[in-house]
């Protein structure tokens, strides 16, 4: 189990939103390129993405709790592909931070990524809700 560092955030990591928040909240778009236009299809798609990303966030806070950070980096990386594959940018980006720190074992990084992460889930699943209307 990786120990969460006691020392300021990576200078590598930064954990500003610097750019993050210019990035789509949600793209429809890339679901299309992704898996076609069959609208069943991409309903279906994206609720089980919804669906495995809530607790793969649920999971990552507690990883980050738990002071677990390899698991925790694991778990980015899984989050970070599927996100952007579906269009969720700024969920995407923030996994690929959180996956950064947490291979370098930066545990200040990490627990300060989780409330924009959890925040960028929130308004991604908003925003396909609001789609799949």
């Amino acid at each position: 189990m990786a120990l969460l560092q006691e020392s300021a955030p990576s200078a590598n990591l930064p954990t500003a939103p610097a750019g993050i928040v210019s990035l789509a909240i949600w793209d429809a778009s890339a679901l299309d390129r992704c898996v076609g236009k069959n609208p069943v299809f991409q309903r279906r798609f994206l609720l089980k993405f919804l669906a495995r990303a809530s607790l793969q966030v649920a999971d990552i806070v507690a990883g980050v709790e738990a002071r677990n950070l390899a698991n925790v980096a694991e778990i980015a990386h899984v989050l970070k592909s599927n996100a952007k594959s579906v269009g969720a940018m700024q969920l995407g980006e923030y996994s690929q931070r959180l996956e950064q720190a947490g291979y370098a074992n930066d545990g200040l990084t990490c627990k300060a990524l989780v409330p924009d992460l959890v925040e960028a889930l929130a308004k991604a699943s908003v925003a396909i809700h609001e789609n799949l209307k």
